[in-house]
Formats: structure tokens, sequence, C-alpha cells
């Protein structure tokens, strides 16, 4: 736990006796005073002169530890705003943790589980926790399975982006596991970690070697069903990244190689295509991809091309894939050579391993680190801690104790677990500080405010505190006995 510390001159247990002893003292100060309060106006301001005496008198108790009569103050306000810091972080994980749970339907021991791969990941990738919780419930979202989505689908997205320069607080990783889904769907291939993989890391290795950014895949995954089944996942890549370059834009290039299939795959038995390739000296089921790569078919093509005199070359290629397809089937017919090389490109698995390592060390992502740490520990452990202490200040109020009572016990609590190494029992002995034995069975305010916390945690759980509430609010109007019976 990362609770503030204060260097005191002197031991805890004395500080602690020196605490126990002043709140005896104000709580004997306070009973007298208040007897007497109701019969004159002097009297009360006599109370408050007095209560502001012992107030000021914790604070020189503290004083003696620390050498200056802002002991107990600095200590508040310092406990002040770690705790606003604290409900900061809390706020942030549970939104981050919350979204997920409800995307993937994950409750209790599941849903715990899932939480901590996914801070698990976060900090060995080195990604904000906010972004890795947004790609955890878009994973989900898309169709993979809870458990891939906060485990390896989620560090292999993440290592994709990273290595393809995307894991930048700006960049929404949404759209590309949206574009990923959306090839993985077209192609037929089940979403899990193995295919994800597959498909990021040969896009990433185009990406650094090409001008392919990994944005083109939205663009290119909605036409690339026009190939499933006839050309490799591979060989699509390479092809996309040919005609892009000659088309200057992914969505045209994707446009034309759904339809460079269509023509030969076998959907246009047209009389024109028919002929067209006739005058190739093809027939459709040379090129039908039906037993041939996509290699294959452009070196056919490319046979019957070069037979043909110069000036009926683009008429015919006109012929065969219209006139607005042409261009690009002159273009992807002549750099047919460069497939093979772009696909081994692709099949570079090490270059990859090597840009995630360095896109995931570095200075940058030991900062990185420490806030994902930071936030998971304020995120749980000490947002218990302010949960209690301000559930034991509720219950404190719902007993009638005074506001500066309040204060004195607050701030006793936090002095208490200033010094205090932060562990269970510490924040127990924080919060002893009185207790309704009528109301709560003589059970002390810490052992309620957990109880309390416990309840709130969950819808049915606060219904039951709100019904508690009213009884006590009963109770105090005297409708019923202090055990909740009608009387």
């Amino acid at each position: 736990m990362g609770t503030v510390k204060h260097q005191f001159l002197g031991d805890s247990a004395s500080g602690e006796q020196a605490i126990a002893r002043m709140e005896r003292r104000y709580a004997d100060l306070e009973n007298r005073i208040a007897q007497v309060s109701r019969r004159s106006r002097r009297s009360q301001q006599s109370f408050t002169g007095q209560a502001g005496q012992w107030v000021g008198g914790l604070g020189r108790i503290a004083a003696g530890y620390v050498g200056v009569n802002t002991a107990i103050q600095t200590v508040m306000e310092s406990n002040r705003q770690y705790f606003a810091e604290v409900e900061a972080a809390a706020a942030k994980v549970f939104d981050v943790f919350q979204q997920f749970r409800t995307q993937s339907g994950l409750q209790g021991l599941e849903a715990e589980e899932a939480q901590g791969r996914i801070g698990r990941i976060a900090f060995t990738r080195a990604v904000p926790l906010d972004q890795t919780g947004a790609a955890a419930t878009q994973l989900v979202s898309s169709g993979f399975s809870a458990e891939d989505a906060s485990g390896e689908a989620l560090d292999k997205v993440l290592q994709v982006l990273q290595a393809s320069n995307l894991s930048r607080p700006d960049v929404n990783p949404a759209d590309t596991i949206r574009a990923v889904s959306a090839y993985l769907e077209a192609q037929g291939l089940e979403k899990n970690a193995a295919n994800l993989e597959q498909v990021g890391v040969r896009f990433q290795r185009l990406f650094k070697s090409t001008d392919v950014q990994l944005g083109d895949l939205q663009k290119f995954a909605k036409e690339s069903v026009g190939l499933r089944g006839l050309v490799s996942s591979e060989e699509q890549f390479a092809a996309f990244d040919i005609a892009r370059g000659v088309a200057g834009n992914p969505e045209s290039a994707a446009v034309f190689l759904r339809n460079f299939a269509a023509t030969l795959g076998g959907s246009s038995e047209s009389a024109s295509t028919k002929d067209a390739l006739a005058k190739l000296g093809l027939q459709s089921q040379d090129v039908d991809f039906v037993g041939e790569d996509l290699g294959n078919v452009l070196d056919r093509l490319a046979g019957g091309v070069e037979k043909l005199p110069e000036r009926r070359r683009l008429g015919v290629l006109t012929q065969l894939f219209e006139r607005r397809n042409a261009p690009l089937a002159t273009a992807l017919i002549r750099e047919r050579g460069k497939i093979d090389d772009l696909v081994a490109i692709q099949r570079d698995v090490a270059g990859f391993a090597d840009d995630v390592r360095q896109a995931s060390s570095g200075r940058n992502s030991v900062l990185v680190r420490q806030q994902i740490r930071k936030e998971l520990q304020l995120g749980s452990e000490d947002q218990q801690v302010k949960a209690l202490f301000d559930e034991a200040d509720q219950i404190l109020k719902d007993q009638g104790r005074s506001v500066i009572n309040r204060y004195v016990s607050r701030a006793g609590a936090n002095l208490r677990l200033a010094f205090s190494s932060g562990d269970d029992d510490a924040v127990d002995a924080a919060l002893r500080f009185g207790f309704d034995k009528d109301y709560f069975d003589n059970s002390s305010v810490a052992d309620v405010a957990r109880a309390r916390v416990g309840r709130l945690n969950t819808a049915e759980g606060a219904e039951q505190a709100l019904l508690l509430r009213e009884i006590r609010d009963d109770n105090r109007r005297g409708k019923l006995n202090p055990r909740g019976n009608s009387e």
C-alpha cells in the first residue's frame, strides 16, 4: 500500500497513547459541556472555546513528534491529497475494468482473474492501462472470447500496435482490432490469438518495409471477401502492396483486387471474358485459382500478354478487366516478381520481435510501467482504506457525533496510519475510534465499516444498506428497539 508517510521523532506507541488520552479527555469534556449547553448561550460559547483548546492540544501532541505546531494539519492535508489521488486512480481503474466486465459478462472470480491478466499485460507491454482495457473490451466486442481478449489475443494485438508505432496515448486501439476482426471474418478464419498474430505480424512487416500502413487493413478487409479461398493471405497482402503503390490509395487497390479475383475466379463467365482469355491463348481453368496460386496466374497472364503485339496488349487487358482496372492489372503482371519478396518480408518474425522489444524498452516505458503499477495499487488496496475511513466517519455521523469529534477521530486515524506500515492491523487500529454497542452488537467501527463497504459493492448490498439506514432512523424516532424489531 502506498500510504503517505511522515518521519516522526519518537516512537509510534507513545504517539498512539497520547492520541488516545486526548480522545478520552475530549469525550469527557464534550459530555460535561453537553449537559449544560442547553441552559445558556454562554455555556455553548465556553464549550466551543474549550473544544478548540483540545483540538489545539492534539496538534501540540503531534507537534512533539515533528517539531512544528501544524503537525496534525500537515498529516490531514497530506492524506487528503493522497486520497484525492487514490479516488482519481480508482475511478480510472474502475472504468477500465467495468467496461470489460460489462462487455464480457464475466463476474466474480472469473472477472477478477481477467482483470489481473489485463493489468499484467499492460505492465509487461508498457501500454497505458486505459488503452489496454479499451483493447480488451474491443476484442470481446469484435467476437474474441473473454479469455483470449484478456490474455493471449490482447498481448498479441498490443505487440502489433507497439511495433507499428500505434501504442501512443492518442491512438485508439479499437480501429486496428476492428480491422483485423473484419479481415478474419471475411476470410472465414476463427477469431483467436494465433490468427490475429498472423494477420497483424504480416501487415506490420509490410508497414516497416513499404508504404503500406496498418490502418490500410480496414479498407482492404471489407473487399478481401472476394479473394477468400482463392488467394492466400500472404499473397493477398503482397498484391495489395503492389496495387496500392500504383493506385495511390488503399480503397482503389482493394476494389481492384476484388474485381481481379472475381474476373478470373469463375464468378464471371461472360463471352467477353472468354474471348479475351482466348486472345491470350488461355482458358478459364488456366487462371481460375483452382490449383494455381497468385504467382502461377500472373505468370500465365504475362506469358499470354507477351505473345501479343505491343499495340494490342492494353486493349485485350481492358476487355478482360474493364477500363478502370486495366492499368492496375498491367502493373500487377509487370511487377509479379515482387510477390515472392513481399511474402518473405511478411514471414520475418524475428524482425517483428525486435521491433516489439525496442518499442517496449527505454525511459518512456519505465515511466508507463511505473504509472500502471501506481494506478493498480491506488485503485485497489488503498482505495479500500479510503472507503473504510469514509464509512467509519459516516458511522460516527449516524451516531450523532459532532463535527469536531469526528475531525479529531479522523485526525487520529490518519496519524496512526502515518505511523504504520499500512498493513491490515494498522488500518484496524486507525479505525477503532468509538462505536455504538446498541446498534452494532459490540462490533468495532472498523468491523462495521468493512461490512458496510462490502454491502456497497453490489446493487443488492446497497439496497440492504439503505434498508438498514431506514431501520436506524426509525429506531431514533422510537419506532423500533435497538435490535430492529417492531415494538
